[in-house]
């Protein structure tokens, strides 16, 4: 269920920024605002907090995976 959840937020980051980047039309001093109201820095952290998400499951299955092999010994 994390797995899916992580996946889903990429891929709903990765639709807007599609669309953002389709829609793109304005330019204020010298920051790109993507025509949806996000910004660089939004995209960014949004991507690290994904990051982080990957990493964190990651870290829980492995955690998981070595209490059930010590369990079973």
């Amino acid at each position: 269920m994390l797995n899916e959840s992580t996946y889903l937020c990429s891929n709903l980051l990765e639709f807007v920024k599609g669309k953002g980047n389709h829609l793109r039309q304005n330019v204020q001093l010298d920051q790109e605002v993507i025509g949806n109201g996000l910004d660089g820095q939004f995209i960014v952290e949004s991507e690290t907090k994904i990051q982080g998400l990957k990493s964190g499951t990651e870290g829980l299955v492995r955690s998981l995976q070595t209490m059930s092999f010590l369990y079973c010994w």
